[in-house]
Parts: C-alpha cells; structure tokens; sequence
C-alpha cells in the first residue's frame, strides 16, 4: 500500500469525468493514485460510507500521501427498504447525509458510467440525480458538517488504466 503514487489533479469537473447536476456541489480536491506493481487494495464498507482499504483499515490522501486509519467496521444500517430504481441502472449502495432522512446512493451502468442520487429510505419517487461519473466509482463516502446543512462526499474512482481517483466535493444540500 506504501508504494501508491498520488498526484494532485486538477479539481475541473470535465477533467475528473464528472458532471455536476445538483446545486451546492463544489469539488475541493482530487488526486490520482497509482501503484507500480499488482496492489491487494479492495473497496469495504467503513464508518459512514465506503473506503479504500487495505487489511481491514480506511484509506485516505493526507497532503499528498496514503493515510491508514484503524477503526472498527460498524453494522449495516437498519434495513431500509428496496432502494428506488433508475432506469437501466444497478443500485451499489448508499450512505446518509445530513437533511432529513435523505440518503445518497451510487447507480451504475452497463457500460461503466455511475450517477450519485438522493433519496428518501421506502419512497417511490425517482432519485434527484446530482452528478454523474463517466467512469465507475467505487466508494462513496459522506462527512456531515457539525454547524450547517451540508458536508463533504468523497468518491473513488476506478480507471481503464487500473489506477484510481479519489475526489473530494463540498455540497450545501441545496434543494433538499
């Protein structure tokens, strides 16, 4: 895991594959990572979401560096439902933000793009779509801000290259 490569990218939309659709979304930093040789990372569930690990533990970009945090792995949220369908998509997972009973869940498609949505837990309304990955992600995780209606998404991005993106965006929750 030490040998990973990680480069500050540019934090333009277009550059990272993405397309914004929601409002309050603004990315604050991202980086590519890359290892030299075969690397026995996975995506696992961790606290609040989805995480690189390596042996059991979250992974996150300090300064330009991977960072290895221990914490335990909590429990599945309680059962919520079937998740609400979108079109031609197979739902990953979701994790909670911070208005409401809201969650935001990864679709991805067939051929490898992903869309980030919001959702109420047991409706049958259609998911607020709020950005759009050309490529897979692999991880999602949300970080509630203590004093206002909003927090941070952090996505995992997995390449054609087989090396990875990891991009962190700061969201209102405008509109929810």
């Amino acid at each position: 895991m030490a040998t990973g490569r990680v480069q500050a990218l540019s934090p333009e939309p277009t550059a990272l594959g993405l397309t914004l659709m929601g409002t309050g979304i603004r990315i604050a930093a991202a980086y590519s990572l890359a290892w030299p040789q075969q690397c026995a990372v996975v995506v696992q569930k961790v606290a609040y979401g989805w995480g690189i690990t390596d042996h059991s533990v979250a992974v996150m970009v300090t300064a330009g560096r991977l960072f290895a945090r221990k914490m335990k792995i909590p429990p599945s949220l309680p059962e919520e439902g079937t998740p609400p369908r979108l079109p031609d998509a197979v739902f990953s997972g979701a994790v909670s933000v911070v208005s409401g009973q809201w969650r935001a869940g990864v679709w991805r498609y067939a051929d490898g793009r992903s869309v980030v949505a919001v959702y109420h837990p047991k409706s049958i309304a259609v998911p607020r779509q709020i950005f759009h990955s050309a490529v897979p992600i692999l991880g999602l995780s949300y970080f509630p801000a203590p004093d206002t209606r909003g927090g941070a998404y952090t996505i995992w991005q997995k390449l054609p290259d087989k090396s990875y993106r990891v991009i962190m965006m700061n969201w209102t929750e405008e509109g929810l």
